[in-house]
């Protein structure tokens, strides 16, 4: 399997500060909302599905250990 880069700049721009499902390959963005459960909500297959929040672009994440 071929692995391919993916720009997550371009992809999420438009939903900073958003919950997004995407495609397992994240060609797709199936849906984008305020949380995470108005995305399930909106998701129609659950398979090969995945959920996250697109940080702020001008926020640093770092988990506490």
């Amino acid at each position: 399997m071929d692995k391919k880069s993916i720009n997550f700049n371009k992809l999420f721009k438009s939903f900073k500060d958003k919950w997004v499902a995407v495609s397992d390959d994240y060609d797709k963005v199936f849906a984008s909302g305020n949380t995470l459960e108005s995305i399930v909500k909106k998701v129609k297959t659950k398979n090969n599905v995945k959920m996250f929040r697109v940080m702020p672009f001008d926020v640093i994440y770092s988990p506490k250990s």
